[in-house]
């Protein structure tokens, strides 16, 4: 809750009346972000299809409605916490909203709870064109995510993704490595340590820990 941006109601804390619910404002300001404003609650749950924001139940947002198609429900967050999703999902999609005149769309300060563990960090085709399977939260859960450009030992970020095959780690990227009893491929190069599994790594994947 505390990662919340503020506003007239929290958005993980749902603290708005009964039968409505805390979304970003229909009305910016001219810059800044969508304050979270209370509105009246929908009936759409998680996953259940949706056009406008405000057909969804309360703590829920309609995201990824595009010309033609609906979008679905989706459980409001912040700031990574997946601990405010429920199982199956984690809160790594970034709401992004378009502004009345601008012609791209901006961070709201809001995130979406978004199914995981649908993909494969050592499968370059698990994904769509454009995106690549990582580790979105320090569970070890992974989602297709938009395709980042660091490397490795490059600084990486939530904002700043590293390529396919690699994880941020205390700010910088790291190779993952498959770690199984007797080794696996991928492995790491002498030069990049061991492979080591953490608790903040999928079940069977490893990154290259130096040993120095």
């Amino acid at each position: 809750e505390n990662f919340c941006a503020a506003g007239a109601c929290n958005y993980q804390a749902q603290d708005c009346a009964a039968g409505q619910s805390c979304l970003p404002s229909d009305t910016p300001p001219a810059s800044g972000d969508w304050p979270p404003k209370c509105f009246p609650a929908g009936t759409q749950l998680a996953g259940q299809a949706c056009t406008q924001w405000s057909e969804c139940a309360a703590g829920h947002f309609c995201a990824g409605v595009s010309t033609g198609s609906p979008g679905a429900c989706r459980k409001l967050c912040c700031g990574g916490d997946w601990s405010a999703c429920a199982e199956g999902e984690s809160c790594y999609q970034q709401l992004f909203l378009l502004r009345a005149g601008a012609t791209d769309p901006s961070y709201a300060s809001a995130d979406l709870c978004a199914p995981v563990n649908d993909c494969d960090v050592f499968e370059s085709g698990s994904c769509d064109s454009g995106k690549s399977c990582h580790i979105v939260d320090p569970t070890g859960n992974v989602a297709c995510v938009q395709s980042g450009s660091a490397e490795l030992g490059e600084t990486c970020s939530a904002a700043e993704r590293c390529v396919a095959g690699f994880a941020c780690v205390g700010g910088a990227c790291r190779r993952l490595c498959r770690a199984v009893e007797g080794g696996g491929e991928p492995s790491c190069p002498p030069a990049e340590g061991i492979c080591v599994h953490f608790v903040r790594n999928p079940p069977g994947v490893g990154e290259c820990t130096p040993t120095g």
